[in-house]
């Protein structure tokens, strides 16, 4: 599929790109990640039941997000901004501003604790909740606004 090559092409170039380190057997190594949140809550690293107690706490409207990012590289992640009672607006970056997506529809809580555990034990397949599409960042307008 066209998601499949793109990433197959983005661990090759080692350009941008998540970068999942598999074992003989097909195993995938979870990575080393940290969570964020709208309190300030740093979770680092994170395990998997940090993700869905953290996700479950995201409630105050017009300010709850979530992201999971590398450790090691800021510009990978996964971001989501919504409530447990409104469902959450997906975005993932991988590796450079103009590797930046957004998911074509609102996930529940429960695809989103899917999604964040998928990306931080290395699944190939966590991306496959949503369809994406590329979101071109303006730095120049973000700055001059902050």
């Amino acid at each position: 599929s066209a998601p499949e090559r793109f990433c197959r092409d983005r661990l090759r170039s080692r350009s941008c790109g998540f970068r999942v380190t598999t074992f003989s057997a097909g195993a995938v190594q979870p990575r080393s990640m940290k969570l964020k949140t709208h309190e300030g809550v740093i979770t680092d690293p994170v395990a998997a039941e940090d993700i869905a107690r953290t996700v479950a706490q995201l409630t105050e409207v017009g300010k709850a997000y979530v992201i999971l990012d590398e450790a090691r590289d800021a510009e990978t992640y996964v971001q989501a901004a919504g409530t447990v009672g409104e469902d959450f607006i997906v975005e993932r970056r991988d590796g450079c501003a103009g590797e930046h997506y957004r998911g074509d529809r609102r996930v529940s809580a429960d695809e989103l604790v899917v999604m964040l555990v998928g990306c931080l034990s290395g699944a190939t397949d966590w991306s496959h909740v949503v369809s994406w599409h590329h979101v071109r960042v303006d730095f120049a307008a973000a700055n001059a606004n902050a």
